[in-house]
């Protein structure tokens, strides 16, 4: 889904796990979508990789997020990928919800507010969420060769000064009177540092 100018009076940037859910919904998508024996052999050689690129001191959020789901999900067709993305959000994600935050931005966006999901989970299985309530989205993108991932980020992972680099090469902040920004970590600072109200969840 292509990045695209958003235009109003109010802007919303919102982070996506543990803002708008209640916590981490890589590990939840790989439960659901990965078949055991998967699981199994894929937590052995991602404990391994991680082991080696720790004590290589190369240790970044960036390259063990792509040895995760290199071990667990490299070589599947993007089409099974979303397949299941569509169904993680209709069945699983309900229940990681955090109410209060989605009845805030519901709100917002009833009364005009331009949306936009700003995370480093993967498109795979935030884009069916965000197409539903119709936010607009900036994710991390997979890796996809003759339609089968290959274990690599498309994009860098939208974590940090990545989320600004991303927002602002997306988004003519100068276009809004009021920008809020909801966050949870560190890793969303960036983010609400461009806002005129930052809010911490």
């Amino acid at each position: 889904m292509p990045e695209s100018r958003a235009a109003g009076k109010i802007l919303v940037l919102t982070d996506f796990d543990g803002t708008i859910t209640l916590g981490d919904t890589l590990s939840m998508y790989l439960l659901f979508a990965v078949p055991v024996h998967r699981l199994l052999t894929g937590l052995i050689s991602a404990v391994f990789r991680l082991g080696i690129l720790w004590s290589g001191r190369q240790y970044t959020t960036e390259k063990a997020k792509e040895i995760v789901l290199s071990a667990f999900l490299r070589g599947e067709t993007e089409k099974a990928m979303r397949q299941k993305g569509d169904q993680f959000c209709r069945t699983k994600l309900p229940g990681m919800l955090r109410s209060d935050v989605c009845n805030k931005l519901k709100a917002l966006k009833e009364a005009g507010a331009t949306i936009v999901i700003v995370t480093a989970s993967p498109d795979i299985w935030v884009l069916p969420f965000a197409q539903s309530e119709g936010y607009a989205l900036i994710s991390t993108r997979l890796q996809f060769h003759e339609s089968r991932f290959t274990g690599k980020l498309a994009t860098p992972n939208c974590k940090g000064q990545e989320k600004a680099n991303r927002i602002e090469a997306a988004i003519l902040l100068e276009e809004f009177d009021h920008i809020i920004a909801l966050g949870n970590s560190s890793g969303d600072r960036e983010m609400l540092a461009l806002a005129h109200e930052a809010i911490m969840i």
